[in-house]
C-alpha cells in the first residue's frame, strides 16, 4: 500500500495520468527529433550511396546504442510517472507503468518505421527505382502501391529486421544483468573487501542485491513480439529470420529472468496482491493480433485492387481497432464467466497458518511491532518480519504470533529447524490463543 496517496482524490490521480502522458511524450518526441532523425539521416546517405548495401558494423552499434539508451530513458520516465500518480496500491503502479512502457516504446517504434518510410522514398526517387513492373516511384500516388513496390519492401523489411535483432531482442537483455546484477555486486564486494570497518549488518546489507522486483518484462515481450508480427508486412525471406531469433533471444530472456527472480530479487521487493498487473499484460497482447489482422486486410484489399489508397489505409485501421476490441471484449468479460469455479472454504483457523508463515498481518506492521514492545510490553513481543531472519522470530500465541517457538521452548529445544519444530496451535490451552478469523 501507498499510505501517502490515500488522501489524494480519484480527479487528482487523473489529472496527475494526464500530465504524466504529456510528459512522456514530450520525451519521446524530443528523443526522436534529436538523436533518431539524425541517425537514420546519416545511414541513408550513407548506407544506401552504393544501392542497397548492408549496414556498416559501425551503423549497426550505433542503431543498437540509441535504442537501448531510448528505452532505457522511456523506462525512467515511466517509472517515475507511475509513481508520481497518486496510486493507492503497488500492483496498480506496476500496470500504470507497463502500459506507459508498451504503448511508449509502441509509439517510438511506429515513429521510426515512418522516419525510415518518408526517407528512404526520398532516397529511392534519387535513385530512380523502380518496381517489378518497371513503374519509377517518383511516378506513384498512392501510398499503398508505394509500400507494396519490390524497392520499398526490400528498404523497409531490411531496416525492421535489423531493428529487431539484435538491436531490441537480444542486447538489452544482455545489458541488463551486466548493468544492474553483476556490476552493482561486483563493486560492492569490492569495496567491502577493502572497508574492513565494514562489519555485521552492515556487510549483509552491502552486498545484497538491491533491484526491486517490476513488471517492466511483459511490455518487454509484448514490444518484441509486435515487431515480430509487423514483419509480415514485408517479403518472406524476412519471416524466419526474425522469429528464428525471436525464439533464441527469448530462450536467453527466461533463462535470465529464472535467476534473477530466484538469486537476484530482494523478497522485500516482490510486493504484488492483485491481478491487475497480469490483466492488463493480458489486454496489452491483443495488439500483436491486431496487427496481423490489419496485415493481412491490407495485403488482402492491395491483391485484390478493389479499394486503393485511404480507403485502404482506413479499412486497415478499422480491422486494427476491431480485433483489439472483439479481443479485449472476450478476455476481460466473457473469459473469466466461463472460467468461474465455486469457491470452497477451508476449516483452517490463523493459527494453523500463521504457524507455517512468518509473514503475517501482525509482523509485517511495524506500527504493531512497536505497539507490542513499547506500549503493552509484551514479552516475547511482535517482532518485525525481515526475510532471511525468520529463525529470529518468537512465539506468543497470547497475542497472536505463532511462528518460532516460545522462551519455554527455546531453552529446552533449541532454536527451531522449520515448520515441524514450530509451535501449533494445537500444544496451547483455549484460553491463551487469540480469536482470529478463519482463513478462506
Amino acid at each position: 500500500m501507498r499510505w501517502q496517496h490515500f488522501a489524494i482524490t480519484d480527479y487528482q490521480r487523473f489529472i496527475n495520468l494526464c500530465y504524466g502522458v504529456v510528459k512522456v511524450l514530450l520525451a519521446s518526441g524530443l528523443w526522436t527529433l534529436l538523436v533518431y532523425v539524425p541517425y537514420t539521416l546519416y545511414m541513408l546517405s550513407y548506407s544506401r550511396a552504393a544501392g542497397f548495401e548492408h549496414p556498416s558494423m559501425a551503423s549497426e552499434y550505433l542503431l543498437t546504442f540509441i535504442i537501448v539508451i531510448g528505452n532505457q530513458i522511456m523506462y525512467l520516465v515511466c517509472d517515475n510517472i507511475a509513481r508520481t500518480v497518486g496510486h493507492k496500491y503497488h500492483d496498480h503502479e506496476e500496470s500504470t507503468y507497463i502500459v506507459l512502457y508498451f504503448f511508449i516504446v509502441l509509439l517510438n517504434v511506429g515513429l521510426d518505421v515512418w522516419i525510415n518510410y518518408k526517407l528512404a522514398y526520398v532516397q529511392l526517387v534519387q535513385e530512380k527505382a523502380r518496381d517489378s513492373n518497371g513503374f519509377k516511384l517518383a511516378d506513384m500516388k498512392s501510398t499503398d502501391r508505394i509500400m507494396e513496390s519490390y524497392p520499398m519492401q526490400k528498404v523497409l523489411g531490411e531496416l525492421l529486421m535489423w531493428y529487431a535483432f539484435p538491436t531490441c531482442f537480444l542486447i538489452p537483455f544482455i545489458l541488463e544483468p551486466l548493468m544492474t546484477v553483476w556490476l552493482p555486486y561486483y563493486v560492492n564486494y569490492c569495496l567491502v573487501r577493502s572497508r574492513p570497518d565494514v562489519k555485521g549488518i552492515a556487510t549483509e546489507r552491502s552486498l545484497q542485491f538491491f533491484l526491486p522486483m517490476d513488471l517492466g518484462r511483459y511490455a518487454d515481450i509484448c514490444i518484441n513480439l509486435t515487431i515480430a508480427c509487423t514483419i509480415f508486412m514485408f517479403p518472406p525471406g524476412f519471416w524466419a529470420p526474425v522469429f528464428g531469433a525471436l525464439l533464441f533471444s527469448h530462450i536467453w530472456v527466461y533463462l535470465y529472468d529464472h535467476y534473477r527472480v530466484l538469486r537476484a530479487t530482494p523478497l522485500s521487493g516482490v510486493k504484488f496482491a492483485s491481478r491487475s498487473p497480469d490483466r492488463c499484460a493480458t489486454l496489452m497482447f491483443t495488439i500483436p493480433c491486431g496487427v496481423l489482422v490489419s496485415i493481412y486486410v491490407f495485403k488482402l484489399g492491395f491483391t485484390r485492387r478493389r479499394v486503393k489508397g485511404w480507403a485502404l489505409l482506413g479499412q486497415t485501421a478499422t480491422a486494427f481497432v476491431l480485433s483489439v476490441a472483439v479481443q479485449g471484449f472476450i478476455l476481460h468479460y466473457l473469459v473469466p464467466r466461463l472460467a468461474q469455479h465455486e469457491h470452497k472454504q477451508v476449516k483452517l483457523q490463523y493459527a494453523d497458518v500463521a504457524k507455517q508463515s512468518p509473514c503475517t498481518y501482525l509482523s509485517t506492521n511495524p506500527i504493531h511491532c512497536l505497539r507490542s514492545q513499547y506500549l503493552h510490553k509484551r514479552k516475547p513481543h511482535c517482532m518485525y518480519y525481515v526475510a532471511g531472519k525468520e529463525h529470529l522470530l518468537e512465539a506468543n500465541p497470547k497475542i497472536g504470533v505463532f511462528f518460532g517457538v516460545t522462551p519455554e521452548q527455546k531453552d529446552t529445544s533449541g532454536p527451531p529447524e522449520g515448520p515441524s519444530r514450530q509451535h501449533s496451535s494445537a500444544d496451547v490451552p483455549n484460553q491463551e490463543v487469540a480469536s482470529f478469523p478463519v482463513y478462506s
